[in-house]
């Protein structure tokens, strides 16, 4: 270990380097030794100390004088949150180890079977269940330039599309429940969504101009929702999403922007 003195300058980046050239060694070791009790505990069952184990392993690594193995404590620590459903922190630490993973390693290939798995896992929160309602859906033009960012690099075509707005629907109804508690409405969603007779529909239109991600931001209609159901004394809900990308008059489209006239998101809100 290094005798270097240990300088307490504010510059955060000197203090880091200090602290790998002093302590590089040591720490690399420690993280070693934890993430192998992180894996102990795993298969012990024990998940939640096994990521804070994990955790504290990945901390050490930011601190080591080799770092290169980051990528996989955060891919393990992904994984068990999906196991324990946790799916918001797993894909904490999914967004974290792609950005850790190197392309000019040899290993690259391997590193991302890895998280393609864990995406999986993650993806699997919004699958929907084997005895869900069947319901009729407009399938959008594959090269529709509005699927972009639904379909989060993925190859457009049908199954992908039916998956991936399941899932934006899924997403859209705890987002607009959680934001429907904080005013003091109590909402609940049905596991299986479409088997929920309604008896009043809400129906918003979102469009867009220049950015493909404005459809998308379901804050931009959760006022009038609001609004709406307070004007009609509506603290308790039931409720389900069923959102379509639609678009008319697709022969006048702009072939180069593959940009119809009229693109838009239709959500309808049944509820309860």
């Amino acid at each position: 270990m290094s005798n270097e003195k240990m300088n307490n300058n504010p510059d955060i980046i000197i203090f880091k380097n200090q602290l790998i050239s002093n302590f590089g060694n040591q720490n690399y070791t420690q993280a070693e030794l934890v993430f192998e009790q992180a894996v102990l505990l795993a298969e012990q069952g024990d998940k939640q100390d096994a990521i804070t184990h994990a955790e504290f392993a990945l901390a050490l690594t930011q601190h080591s004088s080799n770092d290169s193995g980051a990528h996989c404590i955060t891919g393990f620590i992904a994984q068990l949150y999906c196991e324990l459903k946790k799916f918001e922190k797993a894909k904490e630490y999914y967004k974290l180890g792609l950005s850790q993973l190197n392309p000019e390693s040899a290993l690259y290939e391997k590193d991302m079977e890895l998280y393609n798995s864990i995406k999986e896992l993650i993806d699997e929160e919004y699958s929907p269940p084997d005895n869900t309602v069947k319901i009729e859906r407009t399938i959008p033009r594959p090269s529709l330039g509005i699927l972009r960012p639904l379909l989060e690099g993925e190859k457009p075509s049908e199954e992908n599309y039916l998956k991936k707005i399941y899932k934006f629907e899924r997403e859209s109804e705890k987002f607009l429940k959680e934001l429907l508690w904080k005013i003091n409405i109590d909402a609940l969603v049905k596991t299986n969504p479409y088997s929920l007779p309604y008896q009043k529909e809400l129906v918003y239109k979102l469009g867009y101009e220049s950015w493909l991600n404005e459809p998308y931001r379901l804050s931009r209609i959760t006022r009038n929702i609001a609004n709406e159901l307070l004007a009609e004394n509506i603290y308790s809900i039931r409720f389900y999403m069923f959102i379509n990308v639609v678009e008319f008059n697709p022969d006048e489209s702009d072939f180069l922007l593959q940009k119809p006239k009229i693109v838009m998101l239709n959500i309808n809100l049944g509820i309860s």
